[in-house]
């Protein structure tokens, strides 16, 4: 319902006439419409301004609904989507902690069949909705935990790929492998069950020395910059 109602012309009028709105007025004067929260409308004027440097396809396409705030900043920006994307290809692929689905979207141009796990169920269906509009037909959706869909698939794949959290309720913005969720040196076994190929992405403050002593396996590692701004 919550996708109808944002897909409403109307409604997709006011959010785009209002990306340089101040937005405490907005939120002052409240919701123009009766289905849909003032806060639900300011968080997709929010998260598409943030959406125009980083997003551009998905920020230019007619139809695209947006998660949270937060979301938008913690995706991969297109073009370290793209380079990430361009170090693989094959049959089959699966993103662990698929998110918002950016990297999703560019793996599944280098795979013929790609699986995006994503833990939230509303941020799944959002994934899936925007991959329609986009015309992304390769793509399996799962909500859940990928780990689990790991565990129980009898499929192989040419690439596991992960990004995991790295913010914790206790701790807040985490660095340490050991903090991220889920934990890929403690799933080291189950990834390498199901393929060759791991790719992670992690922070550029990640200690290499003892990451490189708990991972074991590594044959690559990738320092990406944009803009001069290590991701």
């Amino acid at each position: 319902m919550f996708i109808k109602n944002i897909l409403n012309s109307e409604v997709q009028k006011f959010i785009n006439t209002s990306l340089n709105s101040d937005l405490s007025n907005l939120l002052f004067k409240g919701s123009p419409f009766k289905n849909i929260d003032i806060k639900e409308l300011v968080n997709q004027i929010e998260a598409k301004k943030k959406s125009k440097i980083k997003l551009p396809s998905w920020f230019n396409t007619e139809g695209i609904i947006f998660p949270t705030k937060l979301s938008i900043e913690q995706t991969s920006s297109e073009a370290t989507a793209k380079f990430k994307s361009s170090l693989f290809s094959g049959k089959k692929a699966i993103d662990l902690t698929g998110g918002f689905g950016v990297d999703s979207f560019y793996f599944s141009n280098n795979f013929e069949h790609f699986t995006h796990c994503e833990y939230n169920p509303n941020l799944s269906e959002i994934v899936k909705h925007n991959f329609n509009i986009l015309d992304k037909t390769n793509v399996e959706f799962v909500s859940g935990d990928g780990l689990e869909f790991l565990k129980n698939t009898n499929d192989r794949f040419d690439l596991v790929y992960l990004d995991p959290a790295r913010r914790s309720d206790v701790k807040g913005k985490v660095f340490m492998l050991a903090d991220t969720q889920p934990n890929p040196a403690e799933n080291l076994e189950l990834l390498f069950s199901k393929s060759n190929s791991i790719l992670i992405k992690v922070s550029p403050l990640l200690d290499l020395k003892n990451t490189l002593r708990e991972l074991r396996n590594v044959k690559n590692i990738y320092i990406v910059s944009l803009n001069d701004e290590v991701k």
